[in-house]
């Protein structure tokens, strides 16, 4: 078979795909083309002592992590510092509004309400969910 390489049918590989995970295309929106799906990323805070024995089984901040599967496709966690925790999950996954939406469907809210519940009542605290910048 002859080498297709560089030649504009062999060049697909090479495309950006964006994936707009929303209706609004005014959002920035992830590259996707690393068979992945989407991710977003969040900052987890207000979790006093998350990084305290964080490997133990039943820590903070497993379970911590445990509210954030219970709601969502978890992919990565950060190594958690004092009171500050970095997770990626699939950006479809989870609804980034404060309330469930009739019928269930994803919403365009503007707070983590619903993560932040669930990472409470499996951690016993009182956590704050925001998208996380990266500088």
């Amino acid at each position: 078979m002859p080498s297709l390489v560089g030649t504009t049918v062999a060049a697909n590989y090479q495309r950006s795909v964006v994936y707009y995970p929303n209706a609004s295309a005014t959002q920035a929106n992830p590259y996707v083309n690393f068979g992945t799906p989407a991710l977003t990323f969040l900052k987890v805070t207000g979790l006093t002592g998350v990084g305290t024995n964080a490997g133990d089984a039943n820590s903070l901040f497993t379970k911590a992590l445990r509210g954030v599967a219970s709601t969502a496709e978890l992919y990565y966690a950060s190594a958690p510092s004092a009171d500050v925790l970095i997770v990626a999950i699939v950006a479809n996954t989870q609804t980034d509004g404060d309330t469930k939406p009739a019928g269930g469907l994803i919403d365009t809210g503007t707070g983590y309400g619903i993560l932040e519940a669930a990472i409470n009542a499996a951690t016993g605290g009182t956590s704050t969910v925001a998208a996380a910048t990266f500088a």
